[in-house]
């Protein structure tokens, strides 16, 4: 399947991944223009349309970590679809929908490469904030706890792995698994690195798809609160629990998504 297992989502929406929301284009093999459409429909959905010659879906979906993925709908058929911009190009990823709503195995899976389309004002998601001063470091001196917990977050590079999967009616199978190394840093920088593989089996053999991200952004801990920002003016806190496995090692949970020190 297409879809991702979820990161940490309030993490990643402070990190800044790169939106999909905008107006692309590409060419047909014949040589027609498509143009693809995103647009915000909420804090954290999409709508759009892909028009072209002979060619006409309605989309809707969500964004997850600037990404978005959902389904397109036409009068003769559905897609799964997911959609990732690297610069000013778009890739867009396509499964075909079978008449019980799941993954055509068979078709397997198309991508297509879309231009940045400046003919008409990209909508956004959201107003850029206005740049400020940066601090020095991530929350000061502050108490020895504040102090603790931020050499802690130093002190190594942390990693998350998520894997789901299951079968298809058609006796196939499909799995999709995610990684995040994240590193913070003692000048109040953050940076997370994720990648994302897919896999479909059926009777046309094996289809395998994947991605990969990096997100920058800032970070802080003081008064016993983490909080990340975009923009070191705006912050969103981070709900910390700190648990430990049996050797005494610390096993950090932001959000609810448990963090290891990376091997």
């Amino acid at each position: 399947m297409l879809a991702r297992v979820a990161l940490l989502l309030s993490l990643a929406t402070a990190l800044g991944a790169q939106n999909v929301v905008g107006r692309y284009s590409t060419k047909n093999p014949q040589g027609n223009t498509i143009v693809l459409t995103i647009e915000a429909d909420g804090p954290a959905r999409v709508k759009g349309s892909l028009m072209g010659p002979g060619v006409s879906f309605t989309l809707a979906g969500e964004i997850e970590e600037g990404d978005a993925s959902g389904t397109m709908k036409s009068a003769e058929g559905s897609a799964m679809f997911e959609a990732h911009r690297e610069g000013n190009q778009l890739r867009l990823l396509l499964v075909e929908l079978g008449a019980d709503g799941h993954p055509n195995v068979a078709a397997g899976v198309r991508e297509v490469l879309f231009s940045v389309d400046n003919s008409t004002p990209a909508p956004a998601l959201a107003a850029a904030p206005a740049p400020a001063p940066a601090p020095a470091a991530p929350g000061g001196a502050g108490s020895p706890d504040d102090q603790r917990m931020r050499q802690l977050f130093t002190s190594s590079a942390w990693c998350t792995f998520s894997y789901s999967g299951g079968s298809t009616y058609s006796g196939g199978s499909y799995g999709s698994s995610s990684r995040t190394r994240t590193v913070f840093r003692a000048d109040g920088s953050v940076t997370q690195t994720g990648g994302s593989e897919n896999t479909n089996s059926g009777a046309a053999g094996n289809v395998y798809g994947g991605q990969s991200n990096v997100l920058n952004a800032f970070w802080r801990y003081e008064g016993g609160q983490l909080a990340v920002s975009a923009d070191r003016a705006n912050w969103k806190p981070v709900r910390l629990e700190m648990t430990y496995n049996s050797n005494g090692a610390p096993i950090p949970k932001l959000d609810g998504r448990e963090y290891m020190r990376c091997q």
